[in-house]
């Protein structure tokens, strides 16, 4: 068994600076948000929708560096879940257990992805905090409140790419809120994950 304390750390750590960025990012959502609705109140033209673009121009860029921040930490996070695994399964072998590779593989397969890294995590906690517990136990309501927020989150921003997709002032500030919401939800869930890891 490879101890995972330091990786901990580095999750922790990782996971905390994702929230102050997330922070951040909820921040600039409302900012983008306000300038869109003056904009909108302030009347209707041909060049309306050329505005609400310009507007939200700088929120883009931020965006931008906020997906290279997130890819980070969900490599840094994704290798403690794999080691975290891996360690479970040498405390109680079972061949019904998701399988480290598997526990992160399984966010990259569409619709498993809505349930499948949740049960591989479940079964992880169940281990790790009590051997004597069945690995497919029910999960305490810390994890369930993470995986909810996890999954709001991933809700939101699918959302949000598709209002802006519209290209118009409307989807501009349909995409600001699920953004914004969306960072809400991300901070909850970083917290959760927290948690977790603190075990």
């Amino acid at each position: 068994m490879r101890p995972i304390e330091t990786l901990g750390k580095w999750a922790m750590l990782a996971t905390g600076f994702i929230i102050l960025v997330d922070v951040i990012m909820m921040g600039l959502a409302i900012h983008t948000l306000v300038g869109l609705t003056d904009l909108q109140s302030s009347g209707s033209g041909p060049n309306l929708d050329q505005l609400a673009a310009d507007v939200v121009i700088t929120y883009d860029l931020a965006l931008l560096w906020h997906l290279f921040f997130l890819i980070c930490v969900y490599v840094v996070n994704g290798i403690w879940i794999y080691r975290a695994v891996a360690n479970s399964g040498l405390i109680y072998p079972d061949t019904k257990r998701i399988r480290p590779g598997w526990a992160i593989g399984w966010h990259f397969i569409p619709i498993l992805n809505f349930w499948k890294p949740y049960v591989a995590m479940r079964q992880t906690w169940n281990t790790s905090t009590r051997g004597d517990r069945d690995m497919d136990a029910r999960a305490p309501a810390l994890l369930k409140l993470w995986w909810t927020a996890w999954l709001i989150t991933t809700l939101l921003g699918t959302l949000s790419v598709t209002f802006y997709e519209t290209y118009t002032l409307d989807g501009y500030l349909d995409s600001s809120t699920a953004d914004m919401l969306g960072a809400f939800t991300s901070i909850i869930s970083s917290i959760f994950f927290l948690r977790i890891v603190r075990g």
